[in-house]
This record gives C-alpha cells, sequence and structure tokens, in this order.
C-alpha cells in the first residue's frame, strides 16, 4: 500500500494524521523540528546469517548547516504520545490492544524496539465509535475487508491515525489480548461471517 494515499484517504475519512512531507536535502530539516523518519512504503525486515535488519522509526537530529542530497524520504511531525494503539480489523470487527510503549526510553519512538528485560505493559483496548466508524469508511474506501491499523492516543486525548498493514497480521494483538482470533478467522473463512465465540 502506498503510505501517502493511504494516509490522504484516513484524513478524507476524518481521522486525523501527523503533518508530513517528502524531503530530499538535509537542509528541509529545521532547527526547532521535532520529527521522525520512517519508511515510506513496506519497511525492510531481513534475516541474513542470524543478523536481523528491520527499519525503525527514527527522530531526525538537526545538523546546523549540512546540506545532504537523500533519497526522498518521508519526514512527520513526532507526536506526544500516552498510549499506542494496534488493530486487527475484520469485516467490520475491532480487535485493539493498547500499547504503554511510553514507559521506556527505548519503545518511546518505535515500541518494536522492545525492551525484553522491561516489557511494555499491553492491555485489551475499545476505540470510541466514532474512531471506528471512520476506520470502517477507510477500510471501505480502500476496497478492503481485513487489515492492521496503527494509531496513537495524544497528549491532547486525540486518536492520530498512523498506517494500514492490509496483510493483516494478528497475533501480536491476539494473544496478549487474548481475542482467540486463530478461531475467530476459522469460523469467518468457513462460515462467512464473524462470531462473537
Amino acid at each position: 500500500m502506498n503510505k501517502l494515499i493511504t494516509m490522504n484517504i484516513a484524513q478524507n475519512c476524518g481521522l486525523k494524521i501527523p503533518d508530513y512531507e517528502i524531503i530530499t536535502n538535509t537542509d528541509q530539516i529545521k532547527q526547532n523540528d521535532l520529527s521522525i523518519t520512517k519508511a515510506i512504503s513496506n519497511g525492510i525486515y531481513k534475516v541474513v546469517n542470524n543478523y536481523s535488519f528491520y527499519s525503525y522509526t527514527e527522530i531526525i537530529e538537526y545538523e546546523e548547516d549540512v546540506k545532504v542530497p537523500l533519497f526522498p524520504s518521508l519526514k512527520m511531525d513526532l507526536i506526544k504520545k500516552t498510549i499506542e494503539i494496534r488493530v486487527f480489523f475484520i469485516e467490520g470487527h475491532f480487535f485493539s490492544m493498547a500499547i504503554f510503549s511510553q514507559s521506556s526510553d527505548q519503545t518511546s519512538v518505535d515500541f518494536r524496539k522492545y525492551n525484553h528485560k522491561k516489557p511494555n505493559k499491553v492491555e485489551p483496548y475499545k476505540l470510541p465509535a466514532s474512531i471506528e466508524e471512520k476506520i470502517t469508511d477507510m477500510f471501505r474506501e480502500l476496497g478492503l475487508n481485513c487489515g492492521s491499523v496503527d494509531l496513537i492516543l495524544d497528549d491532547q486525548n486525540e486518536f492520530v491515525f498512523l498506517e494500514i498493514n492490509p496483510v493483516g497480521q494478528y497475533g501480536m494483538v491476539s494473544d496478549p489480548c487474548n481475542y482467540s482470533l486463530d478461531k475467530k478467522i476459522a469460523k469467518y473463512l468457513i462460515n462467512g461471517r464473524i462470531t462473537e465465540n
């Protein structure tokens, strides 16, 4: 999925998104910017000879008088967040998990930099109906009936859309929250509908 098109669709469906721009030179990074960079398209996840390579979300560091050409890169405002929310969506049903990633400096920008010594607290989360409605509209607009959504609850108590994964990885939401999504998906494939049990 094209992340930029998806964010535009999310915004048109009424979801808040971070301010962003595509930059091609380091001189587009301003001194007082609080910004992050992340992959425009799918990130890198590769294991070679027992070494893992990932593309993480990173804070952009300002350097004075540095002008270096860049491959077109996504620069987004750094959102002050209280929690991150991962949502698995299937046929209008929501299975959400809150991640308290701010409890560790290691995970505060990107929770995938797991703190294995002191893991982030996670718990089931219920989105407001108005946010679920906007996400449903977004999935309809994209022609999808299933996928995973990344959101942030910011320090102003507003939900901010980050991205959607149409592959719909759900294990990291299902297991900690006891959603038993394997069974729900299997029943959906058999019966053509999501059941509560």
